[in-house]
């Protein structure tokens, strides 16, 4: 996407400004930090949370940890096509 000529300006305004401004850059580099290691786990947070709702599922076949043998996980999408539904268990 091409940037119109004020929205390059800006950029290098802001740029520019935390080049020359090491206490502004340095809190912008502590906010981030700080924003990180709050969300530090969310997405396995996440996932565990939806766990019991869903399993992965190719036709009839119901697969789960158990069904490979070690490493095989990163093959799954090699050989099937898995959707995601509720746990009817």
């Amino acid at each position: 996407m091409a940037r119109s000529n004020k929205e390059t300006r800006q950029f290098a305004e802001v740029f520019l400004s935390l080049l020359r401004n090491t206490e502004k850059r340095n809190k912008l580099a502590q906010n981030a930090f700080d924003v990180m290691q709050k969300n530090r786990g969310a997405s396995s947070k996440t996932i565990e949370l939806l766990k019991p709702f869903l399993q992965v599922h190719n036709h009839n076949y119901i697969l789960n940890e158990s069904s490979f043998a070690e490493g095989d996980e990163k093959n799954i999408h090699q050989k099937y096509r898995p959707t995601f539904t509720k746990n009817r268990s």
